[in-house]
């Protein structure tokens, strides 16, 4: 049977055995994605990782970043995502010919530009 999260943590033995286990150790950085409410997996997954945030005996340990890029979010969801620690990024869409492949190496080469400056 596989530890929990939280039991992964205190033994500080993660084995990325699950996507799972990534929102906890590894900086994610999230594009192309709509995160509707319906997809209830990752909602959970987030809320998860906030309440452990907050709890006393896990606080100091999760020190990944959940990055979330999209080119426009309601204000709700918006809250939503900050108080799960999540960093939301707008960046609007440009116009024109091949507006997502644009856009999309826009936000690769920024992504990339964050990992590596670190």
């Amino acid at each position: 049977m596989e530890d929990s999260i939280e039991q992964k943590f205190k033994d500080s033995s993660f084995n990325n055995s699950s996507w799972i286990e990534l929102f906890f150790n590894s900086n994610i950085h999230i594009i192309g994605f709509t995160f509707d409410f319906s997809e209830i997996d990752l909602w959970w997954v987030l809320n998860k990782r906030a309440r452990m945030m907050k709890s006393n005996s896990l606080s100091s340990k999760i020190k990944n970043e959940i990055h979330f890029y999209c080119d426009e979010i309601h204000e709700q969801k918006r809250a939503l995502f900050e108080s799960m620690n999540v960093k939301v990024h707008v960046i609007r869409l440009s116009t024109g010919s091949d507006i997502y492949v644009r856009h999309y190496r826009h936000l690769v080469n920024l992504i990339s530009g964050k990992l590596t400056s670190r």
